[in-house]
């Protein structure tokens, strides 16, 4: 009526004013129905009560009533956003659940259609437990979208709580899939599978896949590494690759060991048997380069502390031995007591595996100079 009144452009015909003013929902409405084909035909008139019209494959010419549960939820979200977006041109649109009681093959085209629909100088907010969303989000963002994922899970918010952004790695897919899905999260395979070593007589005999998936979650998350124990029972375990390989559809297995004592002839040999062998001794040998550690001290305020930490690195390995064929492992427990001790850090732990995968996977993460090799090793383990 406003329109009407004085709004709309005085030479648009009521016909072209119709058109326009429903391209935009009706092209919303073909994007996420297809299979039929769902269509806005008007608004319906006085004589009609204002009720929506609609066509459906042969059918041209149906009432509002007639759409099934998921399509009138989809329609009136959509129509939400249609109907304020001119007078909200500059706001934050929050919907609670938007998947509710819509089919899950709709979630992503229904995030792309309201997106598509509010003003570009707008938000959309939403809070949801959908995979499909989440997914669709995630797409948008490698598409170039602002798009930022907000984590309320686990937190205690009878305390005061700060959420920051995070990027959706393999711990955030979990959590989606252990709330969406419960029981049936566990029938979600990752796309790469790295067998690596463990050794089953120890406790900690998960400690080098758990430092692999800390180290690499961020920017492989469909890569996730299990132990399985010795150098020799990762290569000889083919059958496992064969087991794993038929119980997830298209995942891809690799075996991935120690370099330990082989020379350069030697581990090319396992390379072209298509083993994957560190260029290093062991993972130690990259959680405690030095720069890793001078990191790990920037990272937790403790820059002062480098040189003498590094005089005690010294100490214990001599610059005279090849520090990447180095025994790193048994030094570690007194390189970490030292630390402890000097840098007075309250919160590190008395292990030292929990040491390295608390604090120096992260570190070793960003740095860029041991973290590239560490995935040539990995990922590229061309001879």
């Amino acid at each position: 009526m406003s329109d009407l009144d004085k709004d709309a452009d005085g030479s648009m015909t009521f016909d072209q004013y119709r058109r326009e003013s429903l391209a935009d929902i009706q092209a919303a409405m073909k994007e996420l129905f297809t299979d039929p084909a769902l269509e806005l035909r008007d608004f319906g008139g006085v004589s009609d009560a204002g009720v929506f019209r609609f066509s459906k494959g042969g059918v041209k010419d149906f009432h509002y009533k007639n759409l099934s549960g998921g399509e009138k939820a989809a329609f009136d979200l959509l129509l939400d956003i249609f109907i304020k977006r001119t007078e909200y041109q500059d706001a934050v649109y929050c919907i609670d659940e938007a998947e509710a009681h819509v089919a899950t093959a709709l979630h992503g085209p229904l995030l792309r259609a309201m997106f598509n629909l509010i003003p570009i100088e707008s938000q959309l907010w939403i809070a949801t437990h959908s995979i499909g969303f989440i997914r669709q989000a995630f797409e948008l963002k490698k598409q170039g979208v602002d798009v930022v994922f907000l984590n309320f899970s686990g937190r205690d918010f009878d305390q005061q709580v700060i959420i920051e952004p995070e990027m959706p790695k393999r711990s955030f897919w979990q959590e989606m899939y252990r709330v969406a899905l419960d029981d049936l999260s566990g029938l979600i395979a990752p796309k790469n599978i790295v067998i690596c070593e463990g050794n089953k007589e120890q406790a900690d005999k998960g400690f080098d896949a758990e430092c692999y998936n800390k180290i690499f979650s961020d920017k492989y998350p469909e890569t996730l590494f299990v132990s399985y124990g010795s150098s020799s029972d990762v290569i000889k375990n083919e059958h496992l690759m064969n087991i794993l390989t038929a119980l997830a559809q298209d995942v891809n297995v690799f075996r991935l060991i120690d370099r330990d004592d082989k020379n350069d002839e030697e581990r090319n040999r396992e390379i072209e048997n298509g083993v994957c062998v560190l260029g290093r001794r062991e993972i130690e040998n990259y959680l405690y380069d030095p720069e890793v550690l001078k990191r790990f001290l920037k990272q937790n305020g403790k820059c002062e502390y480098t040189e003498a930490i590094m005089s005690k690195y010294e100490e214990l390995l001599p610059s005279e031995i090849d520090f990447a064929a180095a025994d790193v492992k048994c030094v570690t427990q007194q390189l970490l007591h030292y630390i402890k001790q000097t840098t007075n850090l309250p919160f590190l732990a008395d292990k030292r595996t929990g040491f390295a995968l608390q604090h120096l996977a992260p570190a070793l993460a960003a740095t860029s100079c041991v973290y590239d090799e560490l995935v040539e090793s990995v990922f590229n383990p061309g001879i």
